[in-house]
């Protein structure tokens, strides 16, 4: 029913928000109801612009401060462990205390929303491949979660990969960029990192290669063999992107995973919405030769708009003339579609 809901054309994004956000509000108030109030606070929210609603929430403190106990009623919300080693760094601490400003807070919250259609794949896939399930904030690093994003520098996509950078994980040409497809992306990205990891056998330094370059990383690494990753920041032997981007990511992973410890209730909807969900499954097309995401809407039930996000690398809306090319379709309407357009 949820995956209806968000599939349907015709309830405008923002007001998908509002109702996902009054969901929210009432499970609020109902917990209220059957028990003591937890504390007070104001959330100031773009969710909320359109409806009539004040909500009031206290916000922990960072981790490096004393955490306000007696302002709760009820025994404060625990704090959880998201698997990485930099969150008391002082850059972490400096870009957690960044991110819980309003404007970051709403802004992070929408790239939560757009990721709700990819994160569940990326989850899924960071669990069959048994990798940190921190990983899913890297795109949020990357790209906000914007599946269709281009750096000044050319990087591209959810992961943003370089065009230098893809094979042999992607293919692209003057027909498609499999950058632009965030399922395609991810299967790369992780493959890439998977390469990272066995190279130095730490997943953070793994991730900063992922954004520098391995080779570039060995280099330094070999010349400081017993430094880890925050020893080379520390005496600056790394460039000011790297050294930047891993507390970037522990902050954001901190935040999200540990939204209502921090009292980020706009964090907590999204993680609800994709916590224990499954991928969606999709079938798949074989095209010989070109035909337009059009001709197949109007060859069956679905719309144009549904083929073009579930297709997002086909850059000119038609499959390549020379190849051979899975075309991406809701579960079970493969074989529909392939009689339609024989026929």
């Amino acid at each position: 029913m949820v995956n209806r809901f968000f599939r349907d054309n015709s309830i405008p994004p923002a007001k998908k928000r509002n109702l996902l956000a009054a969901a929210a509000f009432l499970c609020l108030a109902m917990h209220a109801a059957l028990s003591e109030p937890v504390a007070n606070f104001t959330l100031e929210s773009d969710f909320f612009d359109s409806m009539d609603l004040e909500v009031e929430l206290v916000q922990p403190a960072p981790l490096d401060m004393d955490y306000a106990d007696s302002t709760y009623i009820l025994p404060p919300p625990k704090h959880k462990s998201t698997g990485l080693l930099g969150i008391r760094q002082p850059a972490t601490l400096k870009y957690i205390r960044h991110y819980m400003t309003e404007t970051k807070r709403e802004h992070i919250a929408e790239a939560l929303y757009r990721a709700r259609d990819y994160r569940p794949y990326i989850v899924a896939s960071l669990r069959k491949n048994r990798m940190p399930l921190w990983l899913q904030y890297l795109p949020l690093v990357e790209s906000d979660y914007t599946p269709n994003a281009v750096s000044t520098s050319g990087a591209t996509g959810l992961w943003q990969f370089m065009e230098n950078s893809m094979e042999p994980f992607m293919k692209k040409s003057e027909w498609y960029d499999e950058r632009l497809d965030p399922w395609k992306e991810t299967d790369a990205a992780i493959k890439k990192l998977q390469d990272n990891y066995r190279m130095f056998e730490d997943w953070t330094m793994a991730v900063a290669a992922y954004n520098m370059g391995a080779g570039a990383l060995m280099k330094i690494t070999k010349a400081n063999p017993s430094k880890d990753y925050w020893q080379l920041c520390r005496e600056n032997l790394l460039p000011e992107q790297t050294a930047q981007y891993i507390p970037k990511l522990c902050a954001l992973a901190e935040l999200c995973e540990n939204a209502e410890y921090y009292g980020l209730i706009e964090f907590g909807i999204q993680n609800e919405f994709v916590r224990d969900r499954k991928p969606e499954k999709y079938s798949y097309l074989k095209v010989k030769g070109s035909i337009s995401l059009e001709k197949i809407a109007r060859a069956s039930e679905l719309d144009e708009e549904t083929l073009e996000f579930l297709n997002p690398a086909l850059i000119k809306k038609i499959t390549p003339p020379d190849e051979v090319w899975l075309l991406r379709l809701p579960a079970g309407y493969a074989k529909k579609i392939a009689k339609s357009i024989s026929g």
